[in-house]
């Protein structure tokens, strides 16, 4: 059947019916539900013309190679796209190219980014994320309420193919849902896949349980709670971005000093970036650091799984009269802020350091 084809039958139907495969050696019980739709351009059909004139076609990619008994005198072939559509247990795995690779082969982004798609088919394939249309069904509620469930961070989607879809372990009428969804507002930092990761995986200090399954009792449960406030916390580095000049936003430039550190995100901010100064797991460049009589250091909380930052504050510091003083301070500490600042060393990070040292006592004063 051709697509064109395909697609008028389709349209006749109704769009909101499940559509259901089944194999030509199962019965109506063994129908199965359309997960994937896979297109793939080189395939290969071969025609086998029999004694008794009649044909037998058989597809495969091109990559495969003749199949067992292909006559070169009588046989066919013909190369075009085919589409597949695939249930929970089909396998397509073979369309991964890596898969036939090398192990030494070099891991380019474009891989990870592969496999990272390849496993969130994984878990649509096999209920682990079900569509926002199934999610709404099976908890009664409707989109209005769904949105507002996500935006109070209690429910969360993961994308796949550009497509939000939801772990099925919302609708687990087993699971206990208020709970659940309190553990995902103290996971919120971290991204959606993290959140997953934590919630179904088996955990050693958790006695080898998934944290979905502690939720009942309430000794778990607390435990349970510690370990996502753990998570967070192992999960999120504060980065501080120092920039020549005055800056109202992060600008696009290359900044001239950067560090990250693993700090107690409930720390205060002021004390959380005058301590990743000191307590760095990554600094760029190393010492002796720049000078600049004008700079502007932000500060941004950084979580496991996402690529952009959350700015946390920033500060704007200069020279004047031989005096380190403050420009700008955000978010504001105080309206006295024009004492010169202390420091002996005139580079970027000891200024800094003596700036975030003054604008903490500032904070608790």
């Amino acid at each position: 059947m051709k697509v064109a084809a395909l697609i008028s039958k389709l349209s006749e139907l109704d769009p909101n019916a499940d559509v259901l495969l089944l194999s030509g050696s199962a019965d109506i019980s063994g129908a199965d539900e359309l997960r994937r739709v896979e297109e793939q351009d080189d395939w290969r059909c071969e025609v086998h013309f029999r004694d008794d004139g009649l044909s037998q076609s058989l597809y495969a990619p091109s990559s495969f190679g003749q199949s067992i008994g292909f006559d070169e005198e009588y046989d066919r072939t013909v190369h075009g796209p085919v589409v597949l559509l695939a249930a929970y247990d089909a396998n397509l795995d073979y369309m991964y190219v890596d898969d036939f690779e090398s192990q030494n082969s070099r891991l380019s982004q474009e891989t990870l980014e592969r496999e990272i798609l390849r496993n969130r088919r994984e878990m649509l394939e096999n209920g682990i994320l079900i569509s926002r249309e199934l999610l709404m069904r099976l908890l009664d509620i409707t989109p209005e309420h769904l949105d507002i469930l996500v935006e109070q961070d209690r429910i969360f989607a993961v994308s796949v193919d550009g497509v939000p879809h939801y772990p099925s372990v919302f609708a687990n009428p087993r699971v206990n849902a208020e709970r659940l969804q309190s553990i995902c507002r103290l996971l919120q930092p971290i991204s959606n896949t993290c959140k997953l990761d934590f919630l179904l995986s088996a955990w050693g200090h958790l006695g080898g349980r998934r944290p979905i399954e502690l939720l009942d009792d309430n000794k778990d449960y607390k435990q349970v709670r510690q370990s996502a406030a753990v998570r967070v916390q192992e999960s999120t580095r504060t980065v501080i971005k120092i920039f020549q000049g005055h800056h109202a936003s992060l600008p696009q430039a290359e900044p001239l000093y950067t560090a990250a550190a693993e700090i107690e995100p409930r720390r205060p901010l002021w004390s959380r970036a005058r301590a990743t100064l000191s307590e760095f797991g990554f600094q760029r460049p190393s010492a002796p650091y720049p000078c600049s009589s004008l700079f502007t250091a932000f500060v941004e909380k950084h979580f496991e799984g996402t690529s952009d930052g959350v700015l946390d504050g920033g500060v704007c510091v200069h020279r004047d009269d031989h005096a380190w003083r403050l420009l700008a301070v955000w978010p504001a500490v105080s309206s006295e802020m024009n004492e010169p600042i202390l420091c002996e060393e005139q580079d970027v990070v000891s200024v800094a350091k003596a700036a975030f040292e003054y604008l903490k006592k500032l904070s608790t004063t």
